[in-house]
């Protein structure tokens, strides 16, 4: 039992690994930021008479109610990017979700190779 909380741990930390990664580049894509503060910029939300009167709070949902989803929909466009891209990330994903499901194939197969 111990060795497979091992590979686990290792499973879960391989992956939070990657996560980081692909987060990382996410954050370091400037067209995206600029697109993400530019469309901010120009909500009408933001830009409404009185808005410098709303609480934080309120006004932050405003703009998310407005520009929510076209937001999410570059930061999406842009994750798929990160994860088609030709390079180590790819190849990262790939190796590590090939392992994994060998892992549980492995677990799988020897479950029914056990006698009873």
């Amino acid at each position: 039992m111990g060795e497979e909380n091992k590979k686990i741990r290792k499973e879960k930390c391989d992956f939070d690994k990657l996560r980081l990664k692909i987060i990382l580049k996410l954050k370091d894509n400037v067209q995206l930021r600029n697109n993400i503060i530019s469309t901010v910029k120009q909500s009408a939300a933001l830009n409404r008479l009185g808005s410098e009167n709303m609480k934080v709070r309120q006004l932050s949902n405003a703009i998310h109610d407005e520009v929510g989803n076209k937001v999410m929909g570059q930061i999406s466009d842009s994750l798929w990017e990160i994860i088609r891209s030709e390079g180590s990330t790819r190849t990262e994903i790939t190796e590590i979700v090939v392992s994994h499901r060998n892992n549980n194939e492995s677990k799988f197969a020897s479950c029914f190779l056990q006698p009873l």
